[in-house]
């Protein structure tokens, strides 16, 4: 069995830590007081922006050699006024020494922008979930197409605009979510049904994005794409558009 990083697939989460108050611990010292995320004005930031903090824990995290492992690990971590990350906690992890190889990594972790209220810097609490899944997908060896240059595209059983009506009924915008586009890719299978579903490009965090996975996921059976009168698997790039609280898509190809 191939190790680590060719097997784990690794997909994170950044919880927010609910409070009635911004301030989550107290010492003698206001200075070193304990925030949470919620209500500061400017949240802790790794150098480079949050996909160079996935890269950072993809390339270092070394998965166990186990078959078939699969679940989340709950940590928690203090982002101090300097930066560095310490206070480093494991709540639930599954087993295999995942939990201390999670500890590890953060403790290698670069410093990074810390958090910001009333003007100063302030000590934050973050608390992260990582998924960790060593289960093999089945592939195949059927090939992909693209729309262009299949006689028939896939398309949503009723058109584009049912497929509109479908995603404004379903998606719940995540509270918080600004105005943008989610570029989203998925193979529309031989039987209508959607798999490899993809986020090709994270605007909006982790609860956009799931919630864009969750609602194609849920999609009907679509009408498959036909080539040389046959069903084949087709790649389906779209953009959901998120304007207040509605939704709407857009094919790109």
């Amino acid at each position: 069995m191939r190790t680590g990083k060719h097997l784990l697939k690794i997909f994170f989460v950044f919880t927010i830590l609910l409070s009635s108050k911004n301030t989550i611990a107290q010492s003698d010292d206001a200075d070193d007081a304990l925030y949470s995320t919620t209500g500061i004005e400017v949240k802790p930031t790794f150098p480079g922006g949050i996909n160079e903090f996935y890269q950072f824990i993809g390339k270092n995290f070394q998965t166990p050699k186990v078959e078939g492992l699969k679940g989340k690990i709950y940590i928690t971590f203090v982002i101090e006024k300097d930066g560095s990350v310490m206070d480093i906690k494991i709540l639930r992890d599954i087993g295999y020494g995942t939990g201390e190889e999670a500890v590890r990594v953060l403790k290698e972790c670069p410093k990074w922008n810390p958090g910001i209220q009333n003007g100063k810097v302030v000590r934050v609490l973050y608390s992260l979930p990582i998924n960790i899944n060593t289960v093999k997908e089945q592939s195949t060896s059927e090939p992909i197409y693209s729309k262009a240059g299949i006689e028939s595209p896939p398309n949503f059983i009723g058109g584009e605009k049912k497929l509109n009506e479908y995603v404004k009924q379903n998606f719940k915008v995540p509270a918080g979510c600004p105005e943008g586009k989610i570029p989203v890719s998925f193979v529309v299978e031989k039987d209508g049904v959607l798999s490899e579903i993809k986020i090709l490009t994270t605007l909006f965090g982790h609860d956009a994005d799931e919630e864009a996975i969750r609602v194609l996921k849920n999609s009907p059976k679509w009408n498959p794409g036909l080539k040389n009168n046959q069903a084949v698997r087709v790649l389906y790039t779209l953009l959901i558009s998120v304007k207040g609280s509605t939704t709407t898509t857009t094919t790109i190809f």
